[in-house]
C-alpha cells in the first residue's frame, strides 16, 4: 500500500508531534509492469509510451510524497525513503530504473538519505528477507480459513532464497556510485566487519532488523568489543510475530524489549 500525498503529510506531522526524530517513506511497494515485452511497429510505440508513463507515475508519487512530508516536518525530522533496487517479480523494477528515480529524489532535495531495498511484500516477500521461509509459522498466526490456504499453497508464495551476509551490498553499491546524498545499506548485516566494510564502500549508515531482534544490545556489545557477530540464525520466524508484537522466538519472553 502506497499512501496518498495527503495521507503521508498527515502521518508525518503526527510523528513530529509525538517527538520522533526520523521518518522513513516506504516507496518500495509500488511495483508495476515496468519491463513488459514491447512489440514492433505502432503497437510497439504505444506500449513503449505506456511503459514510460508507468515509470514516470511511479517516480512522481514517490517524489510528491517526499516533498509533502518535508513540507510537513521542515527541518525538525530526518526524512528517508526506502527505494527498491529490484522488485523480484517479472516485469518489475530493477537497478537501472531505481538509479533514475533516486537521482530525481536527490535533485528534489526533500530527503536526507535513501535506503535501497528489494522485493514486494504482496508478490514476493522472501526476496527481501532471504533465508528460511516460515510457512507454517505464518499460517499459525492467521485466521483459520486463511491458515489452511497458507499451509497448502504457502510454499509457492513464500519462496526461499539463500541467505548471505550483506546480500544487497553489490546492488546497493551501484546506487552509491551514482549519488552524492547519504545512502543506508541494509540486508543481512550481522557482523561488525560488514559494518566496517559498508563504511569503506562509502555508505553513510547501515540498517539492522532481525539481528537486533535476536540481540537488542548488539550494537553496544560491538562498540565495546564484546561481540563481532549476531546470534541470529536467519530462520525468519520473527516474520510471523508481527501480528502479536514482533520478536525473536529464540529470545525468552521475559527478556524481550
Amino acid at each position: 500500500y502506497m499512501p496518498s500525498e495527503a495521507e503521508a503529510e498527515g502521518s508525518a506531522g503526527g510523528g513530529r508531534d509525538l517527538g520522533f526524530g526520523l521518518l522513513e517513506n516506504n516507496v518500495s511497494e509500488t511495483a508495476g509492469e515496468n519491463r513488459s515485452p514491447i512489440p514492433a511497429g505502432k503497437l510497439g510505440r504505444i506500449a513503449h509510451d505506456r511503459v514510460i508513463r508507468a515509470f514516470e507515475n511511479r517516480a512522481r508519487l514517490a517524489r510528491e510524497v517526499a516533498k509533502r512530508v518535508r513540507d510537513a516536518v521542515g527541518s525538525e525530522m530526518a526524512v528517508l525513503a526506502k527505494l527498491n533496487l529490484d522488485d523480484g517479480v517479472a516485469g518489475g523494477f530493477w537497478i537501472d530504473e531505481s538509479i533514475e528515480v533516486a537521482r530525481m529524489l536527490e535533485s528534489d532535495g526533500a530527503l536526507d538519505a535513501i535506503e535501497p531495498t528489494c522485493g514486494s511484500s504482496l508478490q514476493n516477500p522472501m526476496y527481501l528477507f532471504r533465508g528460511e521461509a516460515p510457512v507454517h509459522e505464518m499460517a499459525d498466526s492467521m485466521p483459520r480459513a486463511v491458515a489452511l490456504g497458507v499451509k497448502l499453497f504457502g510454499r509457492f508464495f513464500f519462496k526461499s532464497y539463500p541467505f548471505e551476509e550483506a546480500y544487497l551490498r553489490r546492488a546497493a553499491r551501484q546506487l552509491r556510485s551514482a549519488l552524492d546524498m547519504p545512502i543506508v545499506l541494509l540486508g543481512g548485516i550481522t557482523k561488525r566487519e560488514t559494518i566496517e566494510q559498508a563504511m569503506a564502500d562509502g555508505f553513510d549508515f547501515v540498517a539492522m532488523g532481525r539481528a537486533l531482534l535476536r540481540e537488542p544490545g548488539l550494537i553496544n556489545a560491538m562498540t565495546k568489543g564484546e561481540s563481532r557477530e549476531s546470534l541470529c540464525v536467519h530462520c525468519n520466524k520473527c516474520m510471523a510475530s508481527i501480528y502479536q508484537g514482533t520478536h525473536c522466538v529464540l529470545v525468552p519472553e521475559a527478556q524481550r524489549p
